[in-house]
């Protein structure tokens, strides 16, 4: 921010909320000059007479005071022998929607403008998660049945079954392995190749509720709805960082990460949903019950557009720009 020429630094306060704390205005004297060294980063005049801010020439680092959700689109995905449970969404990389209907045991897929291109029934029941391997194959998760199934969803064939010693709840698929959350284990790890089971990357003796999950760049990020806790990991499982605070996250669900590492959660018990700093120190609601955010279970970012889908229980989702 420019003031009377000067510049000023904001500080946010280390707390679950946004705010604002001192602000320290910095004068600048004397001149600054580039060198022809080559850079990374570019010198971008703010006043003439004072100084020149030094930015990257990637893409900057969202931060989640600058950001906002522009919706574009409400679909509702029609229903079927039973009330809609939607528990798991996932983008294909060109833009088809996928989804897990937990109540009607079916993948549930919509092209890019919406429409519904196929259902697919699950012979081994409740879905509970979906993630996204190809344009042509997801792996779904499954809460009553030790298995995850890898279906072409053109073919509306499955490829293969993978064996699970539980019912399994949040999936992922980063980096040619699955990691999935197993009932009263933690998150586990298989390789999609040959089926085999790694190491298990989280082992805690009483967990009793189900946790979504999702991995970017070498990190494991999880919800757990029972202590009202996200955690982002390293890949070996060492806890990096820990969010709590019920007042902003209540009863998380789906979870998804940006390019820059930012953390979307759904907060179900609250109906809403919440942006939570690379660092989890920060966070802010974003979404809403008056933006139509009523019992969310899952929500999912397309990178590579810059989209997140969020969706409620009953079948409603919502597409938005982030900006």
């Amino acid at each position: 921010m420019l003031e009377d020429g000067n510049l000023q630094w904001l500080n946010l306060e280390c707390k679950p909320v946004e705010k604002l704390l001192d602000v320290c205005l910095i004068e600048v004297y004397g001149e600054i000059s580039s060198s022809k060294t080559p850079s990374r980063v570019e010198l971008i005049t703010v006043n003439a007479r004072h100084a020149q801010l030094v930015v990257p020439k990637e893409e900057p680092l969202r931060f989640i005071t600058d950001m906002s959700l522009i919706r574009y689109k409400k679909i509702h995905i029609p229903g079927s022998s039973r009330k809609n449970d939607i528990k798991g969404c996932t983008f294909t990389p060109k833009g088809k929607l996928v989804f897990a209907d937990h109540n009607n045991g079916r993948l549930v897929i919509l092209d890019e403008s919406g429409s519904l291109e196929c259902e697919i029934p699950l012979s081994s029941g409740r879905p509970f998660d979906v993630t996204c391997i190809d344009e042509n194959t997801v792996a779904v998760s499954n809460a009553y049945a030790t298995q995850i199934e890898v279906i072409n969803i053109s073919s509306k064939l499955r490829r293969k079954v993978i064996k699970t010693t539980g019912g399994s709840y949040g999936i992922s698929f980063s980096e040619g392995r699955l990691l999935y959350s197993e009932l009263g284990k933690g998150i586990q790890v298989v390789e999609l190749d040959d089926g085999t089971h790694g190491k298990l990357i989280q082992k805690e003796d009483e967990v009793h509720t189900f946790n979504y999950v999702t991995a970017s760049e070498n990190r494991i990020y999880e919800t757990n709805p029972e202590a009202n806790v996200v955690t982002c990991r390293t890949s070996s499982g060492e806890a990096l960082w820990e969010y709590k605070d019920d007042s902003v996250v209540k009863t998380p669900y789906g979870i998804t990460v940006d390019s820059n590492l930012n953390v979307y959660v759904v907060s179900n018990g609250n109906n809403s949903v919440i942006v939570i700093s690379r660092d989890g120190k920060h966070a802010r609601r974003l979404l809403g019950k008056g933006n139509g955010v009523n019992d969310p279970t899952c929500i999912h970012i397309d990178k590579n557009r810059n989209i997140i889908m969020v969706g409620n229980v009953d079948g409603n989702i919502f597409l938005y720009d982030v900006t």
